[in-house]
């Protein structure tokens, strides 16, 4: 928990899509790569995100997969959460986005 804190909401992004692939990689070896959201859709905030995370990564159990993890989203250098602070901060952009969500009837995005 004090390891997250110290990232912001759009990091959470890549962080939760590096966990999905840590997990995957403890399971099967280095098989698949995540490189959509779609396993972020049910959350409706960051706040339930990160919790969601915490409780992932205390299940993993053994302190060397958390370490080797925790290690692993310190030295990341991932640019998804800059592109999201810049799309934010885009107020036309989000706008546009907002729209064709909204348009698009799909109701699978509850963020």
């Amino acid at each position: 928990e004090i390891t997250l804190e110290g990232y912001s909401d759009e990091d959470l992004i890549w962080i939760s899509i590096d966990f999905l692939n840590f997990k995957e990689n403890l399971k099967h070896g280095l098989k698949k790569n995540y490189h959509e959201i779609n396993d972020l859709r049910h959350f409706s905030n960051f706040s339930d995100l990160k919790n969601n995370l915490i409780d992932q990564i205390k299940k993993l159990k053994s302190k060397e997969n958390i370490n080797n993890f925790l290690k692993e989203i310190k030295n990341s250098k991932n640019r998804v959460s800059q592109t999201l602070i810049e799309i934010k901060e885009n107020k036309r952009l989000c706008i546009f986005i907002f729209n064709y969500i909204k348009n698009s009837n799909s109701d699978f995005l509850k963020f």
